[in-house]
């Protein structure tokens, strides 16, 4: 009914749709945790999502105080609060003990082995997204100096032996992931339009199967959230292609498939509270 009596309805639940996926993340990655071990750089990507949603829904706006006006208010207030959230980040290094920092970097670097288990190791490269791995290259080069740096104050005392042993893992990684990023941008630049949109199509049809495998019908209390979480980026990572593409131009069958893949997005956020609500109750 929407869709019938206002044109931009449509478009408007797609931007609404991206800025649901910026407000989990924050939720998922940021509220409560402690701030030494954030990703800077997941935090900069969902900034400029919202910026350019921002900007979408400005020019979804047809008078001050209508629908979209109010949803670009509300990601204002959310950008601004990214801001601080990156200050208090910063801040929050600067003062921490050489020990917690050694800590959290490695914890940093283990969050971004995880992301590059779950969505790059034996995946199609024609379906992956390149500023994902660009961002945990980013994010990899940036703990390994964090590391160096502490390596070489010598201030480690009882925990500069694992300090050693985390400096070697990481720049082992952080050396294979950069050779990966070339060859991921080599398969998306020798394959057709054609050829992208139907690997995209194939790596979010593989996200459908795995959730209607462990989540759906599923009682929520034991569902595991790390689990859907990796869906829900996928997902993310293959819509964010699909959105690149349409720029290119009208792709129907682009089109179809980006707005199943956002619609099966907000299904799955919503999910997720609800497990998350289930396993409140039953702790």
């Amino acid at each position: 009914m929407k869709a019938k009596s206002d044109p931009r309805a449509l478009d408007l639940h797609r931007v609404q749709t991206w800025v649901e996926l910026c407000r989990w993340r924050y939720g998922r990655y940021f509220a409560g945790q402690s701030r030494i071990s954030r990703d800077l750089l997941l935090l900069e990507e969902m900034t400029e999502d919202l910026v350019r949603t921002e900007r979408l829904l400005g020019e979804l706006s047809v008078a001050a105080g209508d629908a979209a006006d109010q949803q670009r208010v509300g990601v204002r207030d959310q950008i601004l609060l990214y801001g601080r959230e990156r200050d208090a980040i910063e801040s929050a290094r600067a003062e921490a003990s050489p020990e917690a920092l050694a800590g959290a970097m490695a914890q940093v670097a283990n969050e971004c082995f995880a992301a590059y288990r779950g969505r790059f190791a034996g995946k199609s490269r024609m379906s992956r997204r390149p500023g994902l791995l660009e961002r945990i290259v980013g994010t990899l080069s940036g703990t390994l100096s964090v590391m160096q740096r502490l390596r070489d104050a010598g201030d480690q005392g009882e925990h500069g032996e694992q300090l050693l042993k985390n400096i070697e893992i990481v720049t082992a990684n952080l050396q294979q992931y950069e050779g990966e990023v070339e060859s991921v941008r080599g398969a998306k630049t020798s394959s057709s339009i054609g050829g992208l949109i139907e690997a995209l199509a194939e790596s979010a049809n593989e996200l459908f199967s795995e959730y209607q495998e462990h989540f759906a019908g599923q009682g929520r209390r034991d569902r595991d959230r790390d689990r859907l979480a990796q869906i829900i980026e996928g997902l993310y990572d293959a819509g964010r292609q699909m959105d690149e593409l349409q720029r290119l131009g009208e792709l129907q069958a682009n089109t179809q498939n980006l707005r199943i893949v956002l619609d099966r997005a907000r299904v799955y956020l919503r999910e997720d509270s609800l497990i998350a609500e289930a396993q409140r109750a039953r702790d």
